[in-house]
């Protein structure tokens, strides 16, 4: 087997496992879901069957994904929208996150190593 035709297999594999745990045909009302966000951009191609379409169902992952982390960087710095300004000192403010989680990762690890 080919180095590109095994990738394709393996990609194929994935999105079978996500569509299977994450597209609901039932779970249209639903917010922020596969299928409703399927509905609202209006991806009609894209069906639970992956092998039929693989490509369309890639798209949509990939969007979903992409989404999915501009909403939770956007969240984490404050911002509304997309086009909101950043409030806050953005190399300060990182730095001060990650030095909290690094003292208390290393605070709760210290007990058990004790």
């Amino acid at each position: 087997m080919q180095k590109n035709s095994l990738m394709f297999v393996c990609t194929v594999i994935c999105f079978k496992v996500a569509f299977h745990n994450f597209y609901n045909t039932k779970s249209a009302a639903d917010k922020c879901t596969l299928y409703s966000d399927r509905n609202l951009i209006n991806r009609r191609n894209v069906s639970s069957d992956v092998d039929a379409a693989v490509d369309p169902c890639r798209k949509l992952f990939d969007l979903e994904v992409k989404a999915r982390l501009i909403a939770a960087a956007l969240h984490e710095l404050g911002m509304s929208d997309i086009l909101d300004t950043l409030r806050v000192n953005f190399p300060n403010q990182i730095s001060l996150k990650l030095v909290t989680w690094r003292k208390r990762s290393i605070c709760e690890k210290l007990p058990h190593a004790l």
